[in-house]
């Protein structure tokens, strides 16, 4: 399963586990170099400036003046379900909560109980489910914090269980002026793709326009099939480079798949 429920933290594991990024075969097949970031491995640049996108400078011009893949599966998603969902969530993030609707996307700082910042994250709704995505900065304490807090509202009888992808998960920053003409075509090489509705998880075929005037700072998901089973892809119409774009999040398989497009 790709969301683990949170137990208490275990005392004897201090010292937070290096990640690597689930699409580094991808990465590692255009000659990647890697940097630690977060304590997860993702590429930093390639071998072949020429071909590929090469020095930071070269790929600095070519997002802002085309789009450019960023792969950001150093950030950490956490999940928070039950009917006092948006009450717990509201004692530790900053944003406002009670003016979300479902598919909408906030900034918001996710705090401690002394109001000091453990993160910073992206924060979107669903009909069932509030979403943190944290840009993953000391992601162990921040899990371990949030399980602690959760097991004790629980205790006091709040309906609400914290999860968290992990596994086989991945994330895509997709920026730039042509990002959304990029990610359409990105799609089309998915078998078949639905837009799943976040307020009432209802499937609509996914038309081009959606995505070409989906508004900033918001979500949708798109169910694409790409083995036996179908997979989701959440679209984020967000990201952190000042240019439109999007953040991905989703499968290896299907993110691996949007990406060779």
């Amino acid at each position: 399963d790709s969301e683990t429920e949170l137990m208490p933290p275990n005392p004897e594991e201090a010292m937070e586990p290096l990640r690597q990024s689930e699409l580094a075969e991808l990465w590692s097949s255009y000659g990647a170099s890697w940097v630690e970031h977060n304590r997860c491995v993702v590429p930093s640049n390639f071998a072949d400036p020429q071909e590929f996108a090469g020095s930071t400078l070269d790929a600095y011009a070519h997002t802002r003046a085309a789009a450019s893949l960023f792969d950001i599966s150093f950030k950490v998603c956490l999940q928070i379900t039950g009917a006092d969902r948006e009450f717990v969530a509201d004692q530790f993030l900053t944003c406002n909560l009670r003016a979300m609707r479902s598919g909408d996307v906030q900034y918001a700082c996710v705090l401690d109980s002394k109001a000091l910042i453990l993160d910073d994250a992206f924060v979107f709704l669903e009909d069932n489910a509030v979403n943190v995505l944290t840009s993953g900065c000391h992601s162990r304490q921040l899990i371990d914090y949030l399980g602690q807090y959760v097991v004790y509202v629980r205790r006091s009888g709040a309906d609400v269980t914290l999860s968290f992808h992990s596994g086989e998960w991945a994330a895509l920053a997709l920026q730039g002026p042509q990002s959304r003409e990029a990610l359409i075509e990105g799609l089309r090489h998915l078998d078949s793709h639905q837009l799943v509705n976040l307020s009432t998880t209802e499937e609509v075929p996914l038309d081009a326009s959606v995505l070409r005037e989906m508004p900033y700072m918001s979500a949708v998901a798109v169910k694409a099939k790409t083995g036996a089973s179908p997979d989701r892809v959440t679209v984020l119409c967000t990201g952190m480079t000042g240019e439109d774009g999007f953040e991905l999040i989703g499968s290896p398989r299907s993110l691996m798949k949007l990406a060779e497009s």
